[in-house]
């Protein structure tokens, strides 16, 4: 009887130990998927306290429009489940940033964005377009963001770019292209624009940063054919006190409107006129007309009236007004324009 005794207990101590174990391996999961995120979950151990259970809630809760959760120590298994399953990718992505809701209590008026900015008694540099690089140059001159900017009117438009601010980094296009209100004057940029802090592993994420630009400009030294302030320093510091360097770089033309560039793109077009059996697109004196005109113009042209006004033909306007006005608005090279054609 007391050896049957034994046996029971030593069962019921496995048992006890074996589920101990499991519910550890849980909460490791647990703590180890939290240390690739914000939230931090405190040491991965394998122990259930306070910092892994108010991190896993915090995480579900923004995943969940902050309704929160309520898990424990028991719900680690299925926690655990939840987060090697099919929405783990989103939960990490989620994970990278955190959001606090807002309540609004009583009527706030207009909303006005972060980058609002009075350029009212500033002197902005307008019918200025280009379509250029730019790089955020940290003090040490490694980049910290890079890419492609558009002068559009004097307005800074942000198109493809990458920030290299480690964990920050997803996502993180959408603040310049969304956000930025930055215009070009000869004395450089002025306006706001976002600017993101580098997140190292298991660091706690940092709030986006939103930088006033125009007090500390420095002039090229080097002769250029562009307008005063494309070029040259921009400079600013950061909250944690650090020096950056915006500059713009490798400007282009927005719509290249030479005699040579007008004609490469005008065989093209009238080439697949031909192959449609539509006849002829313009003749070569109003595409002489057209860039003679236009050559020194770099605003989108926006109907017929601007064709006809220059002296070309109104028949073939009318006739051709679309295909006209995409050969003369045409953003990019020749290739591409006449990659369109064909596909």
């Amino acid at each position: 009887m007391t050896k049957i005794k034994l046996k029971i207990t030593l069962f019921l101590m496995l048992m006890v130990f074996s589920t101990q174990i499991q519910a550890e391996e849980n909460i490791l999961c647990i703590q180890k998927f939290l240390a690739k995120t914000v939230f931090n979950p405190g040491p991965s151990d394998g122990l259930w306290g306070k910092k892994t259970e108010t991190a896993i809630n915090q995480l579900i809760s923004q995943a969940n429009n902050f309704k929160s959760p309520n898990f424990k120590k028991s719900d680690a298994e299925n926690v655990c489940k939840m987060l090697q399953g099919n929405q783990a990718l989103k939960l990490l992505e989620i994970g990278q940033f955190k959001r606090f809701p807002i309540e609004i209590l009583a009527d706030i008026g207009e909303i006005k964005s972060v980058t609002d900015f009075d350029f009212s008694k500033i002197d902005i540099s307008n019918n200025i377009n280009y379509n250029c690089n730019f790089v955020i140059l940290h003090r040490k001159g490694f980049k910290r963001a890079s890419g492609k900017v558009q002068i559009d009117n004097g307005k800074l438009v942000f198109k493809t770019h990458k920030w290299k601010v480690g964990l920050a980094s997803e996502g993180s296009q959408r603040f310049l292209i969304e956000e930025a209100n930055l215009k070009l004057t000869q004395n450089g940029l002025r306006g706001i624009m976002p600017h993101l802090s580098y997140v190292g592993e298991g660091e706690v994420a940092k709030p986006v940063q939103y930088i006033t630009l125009g007090e500390n400009y420095i002039k090229a030294t080097k002769p250029s054919t562009l307008e005063a302030g494309i070029l040259g320093s921009n400079n600013y510091i950061d909250s944690y006190g650090t020096t950056y360097t915006f500059k713009i770089l490798a400007c282009s033309e927005k719509f290249n409107r030479t005699k040579k560039s007008m004609n490469k793109k005008l065989l093209c077009l009238q080439k697949s006129f031909t192959d449609k059996g539509m006849g002829e697109v313009l003749s070569s004196p109003g595409l002489e007309l057209l860039s003679k005109a236009f050559i020194k113009d770099q605003k989108n042209l926006k109907d017929k009236s601007d064709l006809i006004k220059i002296g070309l033909d109104p028949n073939a306007v009318n006739k051709n007004e679309k295909h006209l006005l995409k050969l003369v608005n045409h953003e990019g090279s020749n290739f591409l324009f006449c990659r369109k054609l064909k596909g």
